[in-house]
């Protein structure tokens, strides 16, 4: 929503005061033991428990030493978890320059074991999301990972219990349909994004960084697809997350005002 929280109190106050069931814990007001215990008192005090954070290194970026950043994920997670929140996630880019289909899941696949061992013993829910439209897929020399059931393959190469961030827009954009999620064992998918696709364009033309809130422009039937994951046995939260124009224009709102314009969306869909 562009929010820019100054302190868990507040952001606290402004999801339960509007009704949201959880949050996401913002990771740069717990830099320590303390601040954590702190964090998780004032989540039960509010009722709305953090449910998911963000890792502090991406192990499927080539720009960092993957050495360094497990490092940081394996001293500064515990505190994240201390919290109450277990739910994490990375995007599995769709495509690579220097590497070909295989030698890219081979190389993912190393580097998601390594995360794994860290993070199972700690009770986190480690999730991955593919990245859907063609738009984005096609500037690499490579295809990659970016349907539904790829992502799938990925995560059950290294263990069943890697889950999936399941959003909207690029099960859409993939060529994802509602019938496929009756086969789905939706208590895999640990979080769903919510969103929308822009109006004018065909499947293949929507861009990445370019999404509506959910049922805005009704391309997407969020209804029927969260109607599809619950039958499976999906009970994770669920996010609106919008992308360019939207994004801009609800960050220049007042903050109570763009979480409740989120929180209509999402109480429409629900």
């Amino acid at each position: 929503m562009g929010i820019k929280p100054q302190s868990l109190e507040q952001l606290l106050a402004l999801a339960s005061g509007l009704g949201f069931t959880s949050a996401t814990l913002p990771r740069q007001f717990v830099p320590d033991d303390a601040a954590a215990e702190a964090a998780r008192s004032l989540a039960v005090r509010a009722g709305v428990p953090w449910r998911m954070f963000y890792l502090p290194f991406d192990v499927f970026s080539d720009k960092n030493d993957l050495a360094d950043g497990l490092a940081l994920i394996k001293a500064e997670i515990p505190r994240a978890v201390r919290t109450g929140a277990t739910i994490t996630y990375n995007h599995v880019f769709s495509g690579s320059d220097s590497r070909d289909f295989a030698a890219n899941f081979a190389w993912h696949r190393e580097r998601l074991a390594r995360l794994y061992e860290i993070l199972q013993p700690m009770g986190v829910r480690y999730c991955l999301e593919f990245i859907g439209p063609k738009t984005y897929r096609v500037d690499f020399a490579h295809e990659f990972i970016y349907t539904l059931e790829q992502t799938i393959a990925l995560a059950d190469a290294v263990s069943p219990e890697i889950g999936i961030a399941f959003d909207l827009f690029h099960f859409y954009t993939s060529g994802g349909a509602v019938e496929q999620l009756g086969t789905l064992d939706a208590k895999r998918v640990y979080m769903v994004h919510a969103n929308d696709a822009q109006s004018g364009r065909t499947r293949d033309e929507q861009m990445n960084l370019e999404r509506a809130m959910p049922m805005a422009t009704g391309i997407i039937d969020a209804r029927a697809m969260l109607r599809a994951l619950a039958a499976g046995g999906f009970t994770g939260p669920v996010f609106a997350e919008p992308f360019s124009p939207k994004r801009e224009r609800l960050s220049a709102l007042p903050a109570e005002q763009a979480a409740a314009e989120a929180i209509g969306s999402l109480r429409r869909c629900l």
